[in-house]
């Protein structure tokens, strides 16, 4: 979360009415940033996004290497195991 530093504070303002985060305390702080992935804001679409990314890197390598030899691999590093 400490990278969706700007995102955070968005969401704060427009899901929670939050104008001012520094003036939350811990616990009420980590309570509403802990659920702001739940919500449609900022938060959610940049998680979308970046998973979204990685699902598409992870397609392309399995794609150039081969189903296969994506599944031997998987399993020499302990992903996997084959029966």
């Amino acid at each position: 979360m400490l990278d969706y530093d700007g995102e955070v504070v968005s969401d704060l303002s427009a899901l929670h009415h939050v104008a001012d985060w520094r003036t939350l305390d811990s616990v009420t702080w980590c309570v509403l940033v802990e659920r702001l992935p739940y919500y449609q804001g900022a938060v959610r679409a940049r998680a979308v996004a970046e998973a979204s990314e990685e699902r598409a890197e992870v397609q392309k390598s399995a794609g150039s290497i081969g189903g296969d030899a994506m599944l031997q691999q998987l399993a020499n590093e302990g992903w996997l195991e084959r029966k």
